[in-house]
């Protein structure tokens, strides 16, 4: 049979005469249902008995590669692009299929400069996708993966990959996670007089020890405006950098807890949101101090507005008012009977 030389960089051998020949590029094999592996990797030399595996993969013909200086294979192209692509807190790995993936060094806030990737697929020939920006991730997760679409692409396209990352900055990187000082005010008379029980530490005390904060006190409140914006002050002067309080912030006679973050001297940026589960939250900042106000629905409901929001505040982000507002699209918890938040559609 002849051989077909391709105008890219390679040309195309049957794989009855490619006995001795070297394998530019992994072959994969897919058994439905079952499996998707590299059989053989790239710079494998063929053999007799490799013909009936390459058949079953429907491989009847390979690519040789002839490459010159100006032609990237695809292994070398992903290599290139997630060198160029990652910021701070991100690793890449070595290309296999011809895919090189980034993981995340340490936990935090996942950042994806959208316009940036978007460029960089409308490109052509360029394959990046990555994880929805802003979701918090533990160290070591998969965040993104790149590749080529055929086997090899002109030098000069990645070029152009590095010109719009020069330009716009990296394309995926880390937030992490601050070691942050919060506090937290219970409030409520039901749970000051022990007609309720104080569930605080195993609902919001267990998120703050899984993302590694530090809670430096927690005190009640009765449902006294004054009370309330005193233990506000005395979390201040004890240092905490977010202090969070809990419970009346609903429209009943008694939820005074409001007027208590006011008379702090806190500036309340937001009340009241649309996101299920999450509403009547409140934002505020108390010079330089966030000042979280978390509904009910943290002490009955798994995931709330909270972890949406207290991720972003411990890596350090400042979320605006519109960017709460902007959440009622893929802002409602659908209480799935198995929980696998943050890779759902809530708050994306």
């Amino acid at each position: 049979m002849c051989n077909e030389t391709n105008k890219t960089g390679y040309k195309t051998i049957s794989v009855r005469d490619a006995v001795g020949t070297v394998l530019s590029h992994d072959i994969t094999q897919i058994i439905p249902g079952k499996s998707k592996t590299a059989v053989f990797k790239r710079g494998h030399i063929i053999r007799q008995e490799d013909i009936p595996v390459l058949e079953s993969c429907g491989k009847n013909n390979l690519f040789i590669l002839d490459l010159d200086d100006k032609t990237i294979h695809e292994d070398d192209a992903a290599l290139r692009i997630s060198e160029m692509a990652v910021g701070e807190g991100l690793s890449w790995s070595s290309p296999s299929e011809g895919k090189s993936d980034m993981t995340a060094d340490a936990a935090g806030i996942l950042k994806v400069n959208v316009e940036a990737l978007m460029k960089i697929n409308s490109l052509g020939d360029i394959s990046f996708a990555t994880r929805k920006s802003t979701i918090p991730v533990k160290q070591g997760e998969k965040v993104a993966g790149t590749r080529i679409i055929p086997l090899t692409i002109d030098a000069s396209r990645l070029d152009r990959v590095a010109d719009i990352i020069k330009e716009s900055g990296p394309v995926v990187s880390i937030l992490p996670y601050k070691n942050l000082k919060v506090a937290a005010v219970v409030t409520g008379s039901e749970i000051m007089t022990g007609k309720i029980e104080d569930r605080f530490d195993d609902f919001i005390g267990q998120k703050i020890r899984d993302y590694e904060a530090e809670l430096i006190s927690k005190d009640n409140a009765p449902d006294n405006a004054d009370i309330i914006a005193e233990k506000i002050l005395e979390a201040k002067a004890a240092g905490a950098e977010i202090i969070l309080l809990t419970g009346g912030l609903s429209i009943d006679a008694d939820d005074v807890t409001r007027q208590g973050v006011r008379k702090s001297g806190t500036t309340i940026e937001l009340y009241g949101t649309p996101v299920l589960p999450g509403a009547m939250f409140l934002m505020g900042n108390l010079d330089g101090i966030v000042v979280l106000g978390l509904p009910a629905c943290v002490f009955h409901s798994h995931i709330t507005l909270f972890d949406l929001v207290f991720p972003r505040v411990l890596a350090g982000e400042k979320i605006s008012p519109e960017e709460i507002y902007a959440l009622g699209h893929g802002g409602l918890c659908l209480n799935c009977p198995t929980c696998v938040f943050p890779n759902c559609s809530f708050g994306r």
